[in-house]
């Protein structure tokens, strides 16, 4: 077992882990509009070796001074140097939406520069990044528009977006995570090394399981496909059933690694 050893005054990383014995670290990439919170029961649903960090993008939450971030290329800089420390022991990614399209760079930019990649990655609700965006740019409508595009997504958040000063906090984050997602390029590169799965919703109205099956060109290891009952955001409604996966997948894919040198910095 391993101990956290996780600097608490990391904007990057603001709630951390309450477990002493993790094997494995989970960091969590929240998706557009959202930050760290949405994380916060997944620390007591998961077993005592696996523990979770949430990462906390800038101008959001406990970072809501802080400027945004509208392109995905500074984001992934910006983590390399935050984040980098904390992966000289076993971890996996896991990203919902725009998280999963973040994560998915941040590891390739890993490779890059050639520091500690990922045991597995997990990526939910966001179509394959090689595939072009089919959609209209959703960081260029107005908030009218957008407002009735979300709502589209998930009618659940009428009483939120239809408040006008939550509207006022809420929108920017949005519309700058939106331009995030919609301005990013994959380039391509060799596929990766280790386990990919997908996770979606199987009344998701954004993301098609055809969209979601294209991920599995960027691994090299091996991929699998999980859709859960529910819409975009099913891990909202069960996240137990997706958090069942996501240890049994470890567990399958990472046995290997059970003797994984520690490097270090």
């Amino acid at each position: 077992m391993i101990t956290t050893g996780i600097d608490v005054t990391n904007p990057w990383l603001p709630h951390t882990t309450t477990k002493t014995g993790e094997s494995l670290r989970l960091f969590c990439f929240h998706h557009a509009g959202t930050g760290a919170s949405m994380f916060r029961t997944w620390e007591d649903i998961l077993p005592d070796d696996i523990a979770v960090y949430p990462i906390q993008l800038p101008g959001r939450e406990t970072r809501l001074k802080e400027p945004l971030v509208r392109h995905a290329k500074q984001l992934v800089e910006e983590m390399v140097e935050n984040l980098a420390p904390y992966l000289h022991q076993p971890f996996a990614f896991f990203g919902h939406s725009m998280g999963a399209l973040l994560c998915f760079e941040f590891t390739r930019e890993l490779r890059r520069r050639n520091l500690p990649l990922p045991l597995h990655l997990f990526v939910s609700a966001q179509q394959a990044p090689q595939l072009p965006v089919k959609r209209p740019f959703m960081h260029k409508l107005t908030d009218t528009q957008l407002v009735r595009t979300l709502l589209y997504i998930d009618e659940t958040q009428r009483e939120i977006m239809m408040d006008e000063s939550l509207q006022a906090l809420l929108l920017p984050i949005i519309r700058a995570d939106f331009s995030v997602c919609e301005t990013y390029i994959c380039q391509e590169e060799a596929a990766l090394p280790f386990p990919i799965t997908a996770f979606g919703g199987q009344q998701d109205l954004r993301v098609t399981c055809d969209e979601l099956e294209d991920w599995g060109l960027q691994t090299e290891s091996a991929f699998n496909l999980h859709l859960l009952p529910g819409g975009h955001f099913y891990l909202q409604q069960n996240p137990k059933m997706l958090l069942r996966s996501i240890e049994k997948e470890i567990r399958q894919h990472t046995k290997r690694y059970t003797h994984r040198t520690v490097l270090s910095f």
